[in-house]
Formats: C-alpha cells, structure tokens, sequence
C-alpha cells in the first residue's frame, strides 16, 4: 500500500484539486490517504469533509508549520511508502500510482514532475545523485515515493522553514546511501505558487546556512 499525505493551511481551491487527483486514481483501492490541515478558517475543511469517505484520517489543528506537520502524519502513515503531496499539487494523470506501484523496489523511488505556473514546463532529474546535484538542485518531494520505516527512524527536521524535505533526502542518499531509482516519467504537477516556491530566497539561505553547518 501507498500512503498519499496532504499537507493544507487555507488554500481550500488548491486543495480541492490535490485530493480530486488523489481518489480518481485508477489503483485507488492500493492507497491509504492522509490530510493534516494546519487549522484552516477558508473552508478547507467542508472540502475535506466532501471526500471523508476516500480519506483514512484527516485533522485540523494549529501546528508549526510544513514539516511539524509532516512529522505529525508519520504515526498515522500504514502504507509501505508515502508520497507527501500537498495542496495545490496534483497528480499528473490518473493511472500515476498504477505505473509507480511495481516499481517500487527501493528505499527512495522519484520521478519527473511538470512546473506549474503560467504553463507547464517538464523538469527532468538524473538517474544518479551526487552533492553536486543538491548544491544546486532539490528532489521534488511531490514526486519522491519514501519507504515508510526510514520515515518512522528520521523525521524532518523542524529547525528549517523550508529546506527540511531537502536536507532530509539530501542526508539520506549522501550520507546513509540508502537505495534509490529515478523513473524517467511525471509524477506531479508542482503548482509554483506554493510556499517553498514563493520563498526561494529564504530556501537558498538556509541552504547555504546547512552547509556552513553541516560540511
């Protein structure tokens, strides 16, 4: 089983779009699905509540922010592997997880995603990983399929606004060398209106922050 986590504060359209792309899967029946909202006052929840049949477990209360509420999902995570896909982002066509199941062989599987704004644009990441690449690059959390024990043995760390999903997999495939494969097919569309997106200047500062401290 797959375990598809939301994360959602106040964005109520985008959210909308995020779970409609989640339970029109065609492999739906192998996903357990996930919402942690942060306390939302837009009307999040009424669409929550809309498919609480399709939902496993969902809340909303205040919490600290995106990765707080990553850790939080973790003890409600069943599935082998979990894909954070959080609101405003969508799966990319609805057989997605019916083409990712079997392919599942790995601690860290990832593929390709569409960069959503005015247009679409296809970003493409390399089959092998170096320090190179994270000194420049992210892997794209709404598209990286994790194996759920590695989650339980580390969360994220909540010392970083927005650079936890990325010092997270960095620190893995860097320094645990866990397992990992690149499938060369979209898995999501990234709505760039998102937070991390929005706050690129702060993602590289706290980037170059983690180095000086880390390396």
């Amino acid at each position: 089983m797959i375990t598809i986590v939301t994360i959602n504060l106040n964005n109520k359209d985008g959210l909308k779009r995020t779970i409609e792309s989640v339970v029109n899967q065609t492999f739906f029946d192998k996903v357990e699905y996930v919402i942690i909202d942060g306390g939302s006052t837009d009307g999040s929840v009424d669409v929550i509540k809309e498919y609480d049949d399709n939902i496993a477990y969902w809340c909303s209360e205040p919490d600290g922010g995106i990765f707080p509420a990553m850790n939080k999902s973790i003890e409600h995570i069943n599935g082998d592997y979990v894909l954070y896909l959080n609101s405003g982002d969508i799966l990319n066509k609805n057989n997605v997880i019916e083409r990712v199941y079997g392919e599942l062989d790995k601690d860290i599987v990832y593929g390709n995603e569409y960069k959503v704004n005015n247009k679409k644009t296809l970003a493409r990441f390399p089959d092998k990983l170096t320090e190179a690449f994270f000194k420049r690059s992210a892997l794209p959390h709404q598209s990286t399929f994790i194996r759920t024990e590695l989650l339980k043995e580390h969360n994220y760390s909540t010392d970083w606004k927005v650079l936890g999903d990325w010092s997270w997999l960095r620190e893995r495939i860097m320094v645990d060398k866990v397992s990992y494969k690149h499938l060369n097919f979209p898995i999501s569309d990234y709505d760039l209106n998102g937070f991390s997106t929005i706050n690129q200047k702060l993602f590289f500062a706290e980037r170059d922050k983690y180095y000086k401290q880390s390396i």
